[in-house]
């Protein structure tokens, strides 16, 4: 009768199990005559469907590509597609260049009586990348000399780069007349001569016997002054230290000058000259004179100032051009020690 009891217990706990199975998702259905040997494989598989369902209800973790390091961007709007610059090309400034600016006296065919002195004045720019200085010389280097010097200074002052300089030199027509050229080129310190892109810079005249010359007439002949050179060195003074001037004064004129002043003024608005000359030497026609002096300012001045040099400012000779007595040097100034 125990065993009996026991055998139906069994049965029912089978049954039980087998349907709670049943319900399950994902489970099989056991057949009501299965043998007794196989109650522990179903208990066994119900075990493992109910562990696999109870997974599959589990919330699944998303999982998130990693991030390239690098994104390209590629567009396909021709607006933003980048177009190269051209590079752009630098050629460099030789060191010693030079370029003719103007003959500011005796134009090439200028009239000279034979044995006749005159002054032959270039104005010349610095087109080169170096500052002509003291250093450099007016060479003579081909064709008629005219009893000019084999070399002088260019200079006693600076020439900056993009600056220009009126350089000078005495000459003497020759003895014979007819047609005579001499050709000048700069020397740099170094020795090397240089000129014009074209070669040397030059000054031309026409040398005629005495009475073959036809004077102009009398109401012609007239002085003419002009400053034909104006340096100071060097070029932006310092308060407290010397600076030296140089001016060029020439007559352009075909009739002698004498007796007249040359003021310069340091800065154009001071009241009173910085140097003064008086030139009581007689000036004559395609002649010219350098005047020279020492100076200190005193104080210092922003650059933006001007410096002026007027010849004949007491207006004492009458001249044929009045308008050409006066040269500045601007942007100017005086940096402090």
């Amino acid at each position: 009768m125990q065993k009996r009891t026991c055998y139906f217990i069994l049965i029912a706990i089978v049954m039980t199990v087998a349907t709670l199975a049943c319900n399950l998702p994902g489970t099989t259905a056991v057949p009501e005559n299965t043998p007794d040997t196989l109650g522990t494989s179903v208990a066994l598989t119900v075990q493992a469907e109910l562990t696999q369902a109870i997974l599959s209800q589990q919330t699944m973790t998303p999982t998130i590509d990693a991030i390239p390091a690098t994104l390209t961007l590629t567009s396909t709007n021709p607006a933003l597609t980048e177009t190269p610059q051209p590079t752009a090309t630098i050629t460099a400034l030789p060191c010693n260049q030079v370029s003719f600016v103007s003959d500011v006296s005796v134009p090439d065919g200028t009239v000279f009586e034979t044995g006749q002195a005159f002054t032959k004045t270039w104005r010349l720019k610095n087109t080169g990348s170096c500052t002509w200085t003291s250093d450099y010389q007016l060479v003579f280097v081909s064709g008629d000399q005219m009893n000019g010097p084999g070399a002088q200074s260019l200079t006693s002052g600076t020439v900056a780069p993009g600056s220009t300089v009126d350089v000078s030199v005495n000459l003497v027509a020759p003895a014979s007349a007819g047609t005579y050229r001499g050709n000048w080129k700069i020397r740099e310190p170094g020795g090397a001569t240089f000129g014009l892109s074209t070669g040397a810079f030059w000054v031309e005249i026409k040398a005629e016997s005495p009475g073959a010359v036809e004077p102009p007439p009398a109401e012609a002949q007239m002085p003419d002054l002009a400053v034909t050179e104006f340096t100071i060195s060097p070029s932006t003074p310092i308060q407290g230290q010397n600076a030296h001037i140089r001016i060029g004064v020439y007559n352009h004129g075909n009739k002698l000058a004498s007796q007249f002043t040359v003021q310069w003024f340091g800065l154009s608005t001071f009241a009173n000259p910085s140097c003064s000359w008086d030139v009581m030497d007689i000036l004559p026609p395609s002649g010219g004179k350098i005047l020279q002096c020492d100076f200190v300012f005193n104080s210092w001045y922003p650059i933006n100032k001007t410096s002026l040099v007027i010849v004949d400012s007491t207006n004492h000779v009458q001249e044929s051009n009045e308008g050409n007595n006066q040269r500045t040097i601007s942007p100017f100034g005086v940096n402090k020690p």
